[in-house]
């Protein structure tokens, strides 16, 4: 009787073991998928940015050019938004004076190139996010 009380003691007491163990495991895995959904949504933002930057950066080296025109600078912004997955539907283009033809030498002009998050995220919940990518790029015009 003493043996089977103890048996079953021992019994127990290996279940309750796995119990726990697996309410660990739960937590861990939990924590640990957390962590790689957000270093996956954190790498998207960061290589968005890096696309937005580039397409910034290739409108506003067109501007600079004496005979820039605004389409132009629209068609390179495209084509860099374009090679980094990012449609022309998701994205506004601001220059800044609008008309860069009037700009005259050596004066500054910026292009911002600027997505809402939301039309390029990888849709992660419980993570926070920024509500819009920008970036703005300034370069004196070039010219005779």
């Amino acid at each position: 009787m003493a043996n089977v009380m103890k048996n079953l003691k021992a019994r127990k007491s290996k279940q309750e073991r796995r119990g726990v163990a697996l309410i660990e495991m739960a937590l861990v895995l939990l924590l640990l998928l957390t962590l790689t959904f957000a270093i996956l949504e954190y790498g998207w933002i960061f290589l968005k940015s890096h696309h937005i930057a580039n397409a910034a950066r290739q409108g506003a080296r067109v501007a600079a050019r004496p005979d820039a025109t605004q389409a132009d600078v629209d068609a390179a912004v495209l084509a860099a938004m374009t090679g980094g997955g990012i449609e022309d539907s998701e994205y506004t283009v601001v220059i800044t004076p609008a008309d860069i033809t009037a700009v005259e030498s050596g004066d500054i002009l910026s292009v911002r190139v600027e997505v809402t998050y939301a039309n390029i995220e990888l849709g992660f919940p419980l993570l926070p996010t920024p509500v819009t990518l920008g970036s703005e790029l300034s370069m004196a015009k070039e010219g005779p």
